[in-house]
């Protein structure tokens, strides 16, 4: 185990980039009524150099004895102490034997009217793969893109056609980025009470006719109409026959 560690250790420090360590342990000590300090620290992964930045919160802390230690069962301090500067920082240049940097280790920072703070960390990052750089955004701003795009989240994309009404031409409203046709509805629940809608407008429900004249019309006896007349009878037409009888009869009375 103690050979593989070694062998990624060796791959890992061969990429030159920079990590912050996790820490496995932060502890404060002395007088609990001093205030603390606040310590970062990043370790680059070619060099093994460790910069540490100490401040109060808000203010660099110059002047800040700066140790550290490897833990082998108890703390072995290292030749690698110094004070920070003007700026809060001092830079550790780590040297020796790469497979020690395999165990864990101790920063500890000490100032006149602070507590003492030591982290324990590791070079365990520097066992992975290193960030990938992020490429650069597309866009910062509308003004980085072509006429017709807008600028989101780092990306040129092409503008919708409408982000609000104003964006439309008259009788036309916004919807889903998409001018649309202005309408009054498009159901009667779009419509206030006592309307419909009818052709995507809203118009009043039909009234109701008159109760009275409902009812009137329902008691209402039906008309009684004149009975028809009965056809006239056709009076049947004269026998040639008898009609020349008759005739006969008439010039012999009269001679």
């Amino acid at each position: 185990m103690k050979r593989l560690l070694f062998v990624l250790l060796v791959i890992g420090l061969g990429m030159a980039f920079t990590v912050s360590p996790d820490y496995i342990e932060v502890q404060d000590t002395g007088n609990e009524n001093l205030p603390t300090l606040d310590i970062s620290m990043t370790i680059d992964c070619d060099t093994k150099e460790i910069a540490v930045t100490v401040t109060n919160g808000t203010a660099p802390v110059e002047d800040a004895s700066v140790y550290l230690f490897y833990t082998d069962y108890a703390y072995q301090p290292l030749p690698y102490s110094g004070k920070t500067d003007s700026s809060g920082r001092y830079i550790m240049e780590v040297t020796g034997n790469i497979e020690f940097l395999t165990d864990m280790y101790v920063l500890r920072v000490d100032h006149p009217g602070y507590r003492s703070r030591e982290i324990e960390f590791s070079y365990v990052k520097c066992l992975m793969e290193p960030p990938q750089d992020l490429p650069p955004p597309e866009c910062v701003e509308g003004g980085d893109c072509e006429e017709d795009e807008i600028c989101v989240a780092g990306e040129c994309v092409e503008a919708p056609e409408c982000t609000g009404d104003a964006d439309c031409l008259p009788g036309y409203i916004c919807e889903n980025q998409e001018c649309i046709e202005d309408v009054s509805c498009y159901s009667d629940e779009g419509c206030p009470a006592g309307s419909v809608c009818e052709d995507n407008e809203c118009v009043p429900v039909p009234a109701p006719p008159p109760q009275n004249a409902t009812e009137n019309e329902t008691n209402a006896s039906p008309q009684t109409m004149p009975p028809e007349p009965p056809p006239e009878e056709e009076m049947p037409a004269p026998c040639p026959v008898a009609l020349g009888l008759l005739l006969l009869l008439a010039i012999r009375m009269k001679g």
